[in-house]
């Protein structure tokens, strides 16, 4: 999900660097227009690690910046197609809830939340399953499965994700099913 990806880009450095050692203005640019963006079908650059190599330094007639081809390695939130992830829920809507796991939130529709029927408080914005009782709120953590990824097409970033499948859900469920079921495998009076 994080990874350390290389790139090389044609940057224009603004003249309002210019009084700046070239590394460091360079390091400005590419912190200003790469980090915490949205790369289309990739993910989110989170932050520029290290720069390989600057080349060039020309200014051209009818623009003050200067223009460097730059090798840089960055730090890259990458969502993966059915990667299990785990986040927190930081928002529950009628349709469903919101799950934020690195930069990113992704939305669990309600019909992939669990197997069963569930009861919405909107009041306090907690869910209840019905059978078990069991409840979830904002804070929670989660574990949840990335069903449907769209990175930056058309302006609209979509991560949908599922806990209907067996080990998902909140941590707290997960941990309270894993109990149970070690208490009835033990044989009774031990």
């Amino acid at each position: 999900m994080f990874e350390i990806i290389k790139f090389k880009e044609y940057i224009n450095v603004n003249q309002n660097y210019m009084t700046l050692e070239k590394k460091e203005r360079v390091i400005k640019t590419l912190q200003e227009n790469y980090e915490n963006k949205i790369l289309t079908d990739m993910g989110v650059i989170l932050t520029v690690n290290s720069i390989d190599s600057i080349e060039g330094g020309t200014i051209e007639i009818d623009d003050p910046r200067i223009h460097y081809t730059v090798n840089f390695n960055a730090l890259v939130f990458v969502p993966k197609l059915y990667e299990v992830v785990e986040g927190v829920v930081v928002d529950i809507v009628d349709f469903g809830v919101f799950i934020r796991f690195g930069p990113i939130d992704g939305l669990c529709h309600i019909s992939q939340l669990v197997d069963g029927y569930i009861d919405m408080d909107k009041s306090t914005k907690t869910i209840t399953i019905k059978k078990t009782k069991k409840r979830l709120k904002i804070g929670d953590v989660v574990r949840c499965r990335v069903i449907a990824l769209s990175i930056n097409k058309k302006e609209i970033n979509k991560i949908i994700v599922t806990m209907r499948q067996k080990g998902l859900g909140a941590i707290d469920w997960i941990e309270s099913d894993k109990k149970e079921k070690l208490k009835k495998s033990k044989p009774p009076g031990k």
